[in-house]
């Protein structure tokens, strides 16, 4: 059953249809669409609309045809609604503006009367042009002569959001001072001691000893340097005091983290972490380093290879080859994260039927479900993500 599919029921079957059409058939035209699923050209031209203004769908006109393509990122992201929308509700007083423009897609500014301006600040919100939602390549030069739309920037969004796990990231595994000048870092424009200090909501953080107080420059510039250590930020070009936020290490560092949940495995857990960090390893190295049995090291290996968490190479000469470990940066929670959608689309499903039926308001499963669903788009949302 198509993931696209069941996301996209939110929308109605004439969508869902569409874009289980597209995510494999994509960059179709309307009669290609047509012929592919049976529908009336006029109910395609509702779905498509509904898409398009959900920014799902995107078209391109190319020797006097359309062709419609479908952003399975974008349809995806239907299943963090409840993340944004919990994210802008605890930090904005404009949360009910912000969830009009997340459900709709793209909204008329003049249609908002709620002042979005802390929104906008915080680039969660962005202003388009009517132009810029049919052909992406074009920019309007006369503001003043087209309809101006509100949408989401979704990257922005999902950064924060990134930001928010690795606060508690590093409350958990260090200490909350720590979490602290993280929280200062995330909102200074330019990372050093002296900015840091500025944007510390408290300058009485008690260090790990319980005694002496982050208040100075110089306890501050150590927190720095285990924040370098761990990746998270590193020196700047200018080479001495400036930093820069590695939003692509932090989410690196989440995703271990929730691998490690998953893992029944406690090896595999020590593996993982193990070879995130030092990249590969000769096999006749891992118990070594490990400081695992023989038999756990083999059968914890197969787990992580079963996940392509690690890929198995071969180096040397002739008939010396020596077996190599390595991790697989690029995809390392990919097989994962197809295990969570494949049960997303049960859950979905379930849901789906239990609405069609009316069955809702004392159906003890489907609560369950929902829930269930909330749970695991957490998880997706952090595990399939990419910078």
């Amino acid at each position: 059953m198509s993931f696209v599919r069941e996301i996209l029921k939110d929308y109605g079957s004439a969508c869902a249809k569409i874009g289980s059409y597209l995510s494999v058939q994509n960059c179709s035209t309307i009669q290609e669409i047509a012929k592919g699923t049976g529908m009336e050209v006029s109910l395609i031209h509702l779905g498509l609309s509904i898409l398009l203004q959900r920014r799902i769908v995107s078209y391109v006109i190319y020797d006097r045809s359309t062709y419609y393509n479908v952003d399975k990122e974008m349809a995806t992201r239907r299943l963090y609604f409840n993340i944004y929308a919990r994210y802008v509700q605890d930090r904005f007083e404009c949360y009910k503006a912000f969830l009009k423009i997340l459900l709709s897609g793209t909204s008329k500014i003049s249609n908002c009367k709620e002042n979005v301006a802390s929104l906008v600040n915080q680039g969660i919100i962005k202003e388009i042009a009517r132009k810029d939602i049919k052909f992406e390549n074009e920019n309007s030069n006369k503001r003043q002569n087209v309809k101006l739309f509100y949408v989401v920037d979704f990257e922005v969004l999902d950064k924060l959001i990134v930001d928010l796990h690795m606060l508690d990231f590093l409350r958990e595994r260090y200490s909350n001072s720590m979490r602290e000048i993280y929280r200062a870092v995330c909102k200074s424009t330019v990372v050093d001691t002296a900015n840091v200090l500025t944007n510390l909501e408290s300058t009485k953080l008690l260090v790990k000893d319980g005694i002496s107080y982050l208040n100075d420059t110089a306890n501050i510039g150590e927190y720095l340097k285990y924040l370098c250590n761990l990746g998270v930020i590193n020196k700047d070009f200018d080479g001495e005091s400036h930093y820069k936020k590695k939003i692509d290490k932090c989410l690196d560092l989440i995703k271990i983290k929730e691998m490690c949940l998953i893992l029944e495995n406690n090896g595999s857990r020590r593996l993982l972490n193990m070879f995130y960090e030092i990249g590969s390893l000769e096999d006749s190295e891992v118990g070594k380093k490990s400081l695992l049995p023989s038999a756990e090291v083999k059968n914890s290996i197969f787990i992580l290879h079963k996940y392509g968490c690690i890929n198995l190479e071969y180096s040397g000469e002739g008939g010396k080859h020596a077996s190599i470990w390595r991790f697989n940066n690029k995809a390392f929670s990919r097989a994962i994260t197809k295990i969570v959608e494949d049960t997303i689309v049960e859950t979905v499903g379930s849901i789906n039927e239990a609405w069609e039926t009316g069955n809702i308001f004392e159906n003890e499963s489907f609560l369950i479900d929902i829930s269930k669903l909330h749970y695991l788009a957490e998880k997706h949302f952090v595990l399939s993500k990419t910078f």
